[in-house]
């Protein structure tokens, strides 16, 4: 490849990483997540009211699958994240959208695959007789095919006014569920199944009609294997860090009982809501330090790079998270009264919601491809979770604040901890590229 051609393809495809529209295409993403969130849950407590609890206790097991069977992707499309932009900012163009015909091949074919047998299983239901669960099983086979393809489509919007496509069809996703609850009211549990199908309709229509990469599925052993080789230890300590985010969850049902449990999710909850802006944060940030690592091969200036915008928020969200320690009560004894004995967890939650502002710049351990490092501040934050878990409940066993309490304080061990390895790794990786970078004369040279 010539240098002007290397030259035109960095002016094309994902250059507009350049551009200081980070706190833009965040916004974009938050302002879409919260709108989405706020429709969802004023759907889900209508929806609750519209269903008999064995209905609604039929789709939420069913749609457990949603959730395991994202595992078989295995990891192929985490890498297709981290190498698109990767080779994006390297100028290589065509190399980018063949691993993304690869991933797209592996993503229908992981749906197809599903699908048909959700699709035989659905038959089998129909023939017992089990009507609803043949309908629940019919609509969720549907959202099982199309899962995949939309786990890649969304993995490829990485410029800035992609992101507010992608914002704007997660809010569209939202508000055709919720239009659709008058479908339940009038027909019920199918309606309910439609409703779910419509939805993922929906989402999958508007990510095909936008997608910034046009290629077909094709398959390539070469970047499947490189795909797999990046992606699966990103998917396996991603899988990692979401296990230990549950742990307080699956101590308090162990410790304290079911009962606890419910009241923890005013905990639960605000963690959800308050995550929303520093998600978008980071799902705005990470491509765009892959795009930026593979223009310069600088660890460094992208790891400070992406702490500009991780301070800002940190700041931002200082003031606002104060304000809802002491703004948790009085909202709770209003609203769900029979929440109460939850309150003092909640307010701690806003330490965890805090600390968690700063997560962003770890992504550098993704970039660099050294997840090992990653998953060992992930096993200390938790060792950490644990030990404040096992100090705290000396004084108090019965105590719900204690897990909330012992959460803040993992998760600070995990940003305080996990920045500061990022930046020796990123130094590192630095230094080791200019060791490269000397030893390569001396090897041509070589007789």
């Amino acid at each position: 490849m010539t240098e002007s051609t290397v030259q035109s393809e960095r002016r094309t495809g994902f250059s507009r990483f350049s551009k200081p529209s980070t706190a833009q295409s965040a916004s974009a993403m938050a302002i879409g997540n919260v709108a989405a969130m706020v429709l969802r849950l004023t759907g889900g407590v209508i929806l609750a009211g519209l269903l008999l609890p064995a209905e609604l206790g039929t789709i939420n097991a069913v749609g457990l699958v949603l959730t395991y069977t994202g595992f078989l992707q295995a990891g192929v499309l985490n890498g297709l994240n981290r190498e698109l932009p990767y080779f994006m900012g390297k100028g290589l163009k065509q190399h980018s959208h063949e691993l993304a015909a690869c991933a797209l091949f592996w993503s229908v074919g992981c749906g197809l695959a599903v699908c048909m047998v959700m699709l035989a299983w659905t038959i089998i239901e129909a023939i017992l007789g089990q009507w609803q669960l043949a309908e629940a099983w019919g609509a969720h086979t549907l959202l099982v095919m199309l899962i995949f393809p939309s786990m890649y489509l969304k993995g490829t919007f990485r410029t800035s006014s992609e992101f507010v496509k992608l914002a704007i069809t997660q809010f569209a996703m939202a508000l055709v569920a919720f239009s659709l609850l008058a479908l339940v009211w009038k027909v019920g549990f199918v309606g309910q199944c439609i409703r779910l199908a419509a939805a993922g309709c929906t989402e999958m229509a508007l990510l095909w009609y936008w997608r910034p990469i046009r290629v077909w599925p094709k398959f390539r052993w070469v970047h499947f294997w490189h795909l797999l080789k990046i992606g699966l230890p990103i998917f396996a300590v991603g899988y990692f860090y979401s296990a230990w985010c549950s742990l307080d969850s699956v101590l308090i049902l162990k410790n304290l009982g079911k009962e606890q449990l419910g009241y923890y999710q005013l905990t639960t909850l605000s963690i959800s809501a308050g995550m929303t802006i520093t998600l978008a944060l980071s799902q705005v940030v990470y491509p765009r330090m892959s795009h930026m690592y593979g223009q310069t091969e600088d660890a460094r200036k992208v790891f400070r790079w992406a702490w500009r915008p991780t301070f800002l928020l940190g700041a931002a969200a200082l003031p606002v998270l104060c304000a809802g320690w002491f703004m948790i009560e009085p909202v709770v004894m209003w609203l769900l009264p029979r929440y109460a004995p939850g309150i003092p967890a909640a307010q701690w939650s806003m330490v965890t919601i805090f600390t968690l502002c700063f997560f962003p710049p770890l992504n550098i351990y993704n970039v660099v491809k050294r997840q090992m490092i990653y998953a060992v501040v992930i096993g200390l934050s938790a060792g950490s979770f644990l030990l404040a878990v096992s100090l705290l409940r000396e004084h108090n066993p019965n105590d719900l604040s204690v897990y909330s309490r012992a959460m803040a304080c993992g998760s600070a061990v995990f940003v305080v901890l996990g920045n500061l390895l990022g930046y020796v790794v990123a130094r590192q990786t630095n230094v080791a590229a200019a060791r490269r970078a000397k030893a390569k004369p001396r090897e041509d040279t070589a007789p």
